[in-house]
């Protein structure tokens, strides 16, 4: 048994590997880690991670930034991911009223909404390449709470 934040769960291991966690009456099963899109309400903060890693976040321009791996390997590389910064306050600044948004239509909307406002001249620095690939390859959907 392990605790945590004042929470007992145990751990079942099978091959060395933890495969499943018990909190109380329920059961979870752990599977394999997928890129996902997270949203964190009270910072205002879009991520986007790509891999279950340590990480640390490298200012690029004031509303974003990028996750770099702490302890990268040759074949995966440095780059984990990235955050956008007050999204939700941009969107609802443009009049933006529908339930959801494509992470690729976000990002083009978030640098020319930057370019005019912050008056900086790409916010996305030497990333926008990478970062509209991403959203293109993996088509996340942010489903924008109410």
């Amino acid at each position: 048994m392990v605790g945590c934040f004042g929470v007992v769960f145990k751990l079942f291991i099978k091959e060395n590997k933890v495969k499943t966690i018990k909190f109380g009456d329920h059961e979870f099963e752990l599977g394999k880690f997928h890129p996902c899109l997270v949203y964190n309400e009270s910072l205002s903060v879009l991520s986007v991670r790509l891999r279950d890693c340590s990480f640390k976040e490298e200012r690029v321009e004031m509303p974003f930034d990028v996750l770099i791996d702490n302890h990268p390997n040759k074949k995966q590389g440095t780059f984990v991911g990235f955050n956008m910064w007050d999204v939700r306050d941009m969107l609802n600044d443009q009049g933006y009223t529908r339930s959801s948004i494509s992470l690729e239509h976000l990002i083009k909307r978030f640098d020319r909404y930057h370019m005019s406002v912050l008056d900086v001249d790409g916010v996305f620095g030497g990333y926008k390449d990478k970062i509209l690939a991403i959203a293109h390859k993996h088509q996340f959907v942010w489903w924008i709470p109410k």
